[in-house]
């Protein structure tokens, strides 16, 4: 148990200091000190969820989508998230969150460690062309984040 927090914990450091990330000012994403337990207690197919029965869908229909829609389990789609949110600064989570839904009502499942779901993704958020700069960036997220799902695989 303590070799996978210390290994979790080295590639959440790694993913943040490759990509230069900044910490989030959003309930449930924020991973300061003070709102760690906040990010714990809601995860990210509870507020996807929450959403769902937001637009009309019922609980059980709504749980259902939101387990279909993320590939990995909530900590590491929330450093997922986390490290996309961070590169990709003119997205919000709340855009993002709403477009997850978008994406859950059509039973798509979403690949944070996707370069091409992460282009179509933020292409959609942005509703414009996509400069060099911000696909490089976007290659280097999927890069981390495909590499974290790599290890959650081997040492999970």
């Amino acid at each position: 148990m303590n070799a996978k927090i210390l290994i979790f914990g080295t590639l959440f450091l790694l993913g943040n200091m490759t990509l230069g990330a900044h910490e989030l000012n959003r309930e449930g994403m924020n991973f300061s000190e003070e709102n760690r337990q906040g990010a714990v207690r809601k995860g990210v197919r509870d507020e996807l969820k929450e959403r769902l029965i937001d637009r009309g869908l019922d609980e059980d229909a709504a749980s259902a989508l939101a387990e279909k829609t993320f590939k990995n389990s909530d900590i590491f789609t929330s450093i997922q998230i986390h490290n996309y949110l961070a590169t990709i600064e003119t997205v919000d989570y709340d855009a993002l969150m709403d477009h997850m839904v978008t994406r859950a009502l059509f039973e798509k499942e979403t690949d944070f460690g996707s370069y091409d779901s992460l282009v179509a993704m933020t292409r959609d958020l942005k509703s414009h062309y996509l400069e060099k700069e911000t696909l490089e960036k976007l290659s280097q997220v999927s890069l981390v984040n495909n590499n974290l799902h790599a290890k959650q695989i081997v040492y999970m």
